[in-house]
């Protein structure tokens, strides 16, 4: 079981969710994904994300085509505590015949960062109603926020108590890289720590020269070699990796990954090879290619698989990202404290107000600022008619006698 490190920088896959270029930051809005048929581009996937005013993550939504229609699947909703740090990340999962959300799993964290110290407690919805705690995993951290250590426990529900499952330790020098993990499985007939896998890094003029994998022969008593993957650098623009395997004969080539990168350092395009050992040869298998705008914005995301039968690459899935600049508000007066949301959330045509007190005025805000809706003297439970809006996320303000409240919805 790998570290979970979701309160760490969030990341989308390979692109970062907020990103900060010349002291503006930019939020990756949503991401949308096609796929090819016969030649043909179809929209296959959305994910829509929204963010705190402090630019944390508030929620993700995941979406797919059905060919007529945006259709909900999931969506991530993360909650913050009041001193900016992650409390819980729930995973709910769209039920079309009931139309409602339902629970799937959750992670709630505890953060330490005085002392290093990052706690989650995985659980999953049960068929009970209720949430079944699964395992639970304590990471402690450098002050330079490396990961030094993770346990990870599961809960057994019949003795109804904690048992030790896996172990995870790294080693760094004094530079900071990374020397060697140690992976430890549990065994509980033993009731005693095995050794399980081993990751041992090499440098070369501060960049990486190899890593190597060892796994442990109880049987044998001793570490034996599993893979290994070499790295060198042919110019200041590209890095290859292969991946080898340990066989009776030795190593023996697996995969080879060439990575191209323009002078900021951003990859732009990825080749995957296969090593074929009867005419010992690398084979094309996949392609990867990165757009950036001038800024270094990551724009889009090609992936083509190579055909032997053609002799050339079929691009069959791509991804566009979206960003918006972070911009200060246009409103004037100070933060209400007032509870303030609106339902559903996302919205197709029509959304609900709900909030207490009497309210002067309702704004609608694009996330660049500009005002897309405002009426005067809205209600509690009013409906509002946003059918005229593109789909995206919003920014609804209420403006009372003294102060206003913001809540942020999706636009379907």
């Amino acid at each position: 079981m790998e570290a979970d490190t979701t309160p760490r920088p969030i990341t989308n896959g390979d692109v970062a969710m907020v990103i900060t270029l010349d002291d503006i930051n930019y939020q990756l809005d949503s991401v949308v994904a096609y796929s090819a048929t016969n030649n043909v581009w179809m929209a296959n996937s959305k994910q829509i994300h929204s963010y705190t005013q402090n630019l944390n993550l508030d929620f993700s939504l995941y979406q797919r085509f059905d060919g007529f229609k945006w259709v909900n699947t999931k969506r991530d909703n993360i909650v913050i505590t009041d001193g900016n740090a992650y409390e819980m990340r729930l995973e709910q999962v769209w039920d079309e015949g009931n139309a409602t959300w339902i629970n799937l799993r959750k992670r709630d964290f505890n953060d330490d960062n005085d002392n290093g110290l990052f706690d989650i407690t995985y659980s999953e919805w049960g068929q009970n109603g209720a949430w079944d705690v699964i395992w639970r995993q304590s990471q402690t951290y450098m002050e330079q926020g490396k990961l030094l250590s993770y346990e990870t426990e599961k809960w057994n529900s019949t003795n109804e108590k904690w048992e030790s499952y896996w172990d995870y330790n790294c080693l760094y020098d004094n530079a900071g890289f990374l020397l060697q993990t140690t992976h430890r499985s549990y065994g509980l007939e033993a009731d005693s720590w095995n050794d399980a896998l081993e990751s041992i890094c090499e440098y070369e003029n501060g960049r990486l020269k190899s890593e190597q994998i060892i796994d442990w022969n109880s049987e044998a008593d001793a570490w034996e070699n599993l893979q290994i993957t070499e790295v060198t650098y042919p110019n200041a623009n590209s890095v290859v990796r292969v991946k080898k395997s340990w066989s009776e004969e030795g190593w023996v080539n697996n995969m080879m990954v060439e990575e191209s990168l323009d002078n900021k350092g951003n990859i732009t395009q990825i080749y995957k090879y296969n090593w074929d050992s009867e005419t010992t040869n690398w084979e094309f298998n996949q392609r990867t290619i990165y757009n950036y705008d001038s800024k270094g914005l990551k724009l889009s995301k090609e992936t083509s698989s190579w055909s032997d039968t053609n002799s050339s690459w079929e691009t069959n899935l791509k991804e566009d990202y979206h960003y918006s600049q972070q911009v200060p508000t246009k409103i004037e007066d100070d933060l209400n404290e007032r509870d303030f949301s609106v339902y559903p959330n996302p919205v197709d045509s029509e959304m609900s107000l709900k909030f207490e007190g009497d309210a002067k005025r309702l704004s609608i805000y694009c996330l660049d600022g500009a005002k897309v809706l405002e009426q005067n003297i809205p209600i509690t439970g009013q409906a509002i008619n946003v059918n005229h809006l593109t789909p995206g996320i919003y920014v609804a303000v209420l403006h009372f006698e003294q102060g206003h409240s913001e809540c942020k919805f999706v636009k379907n």
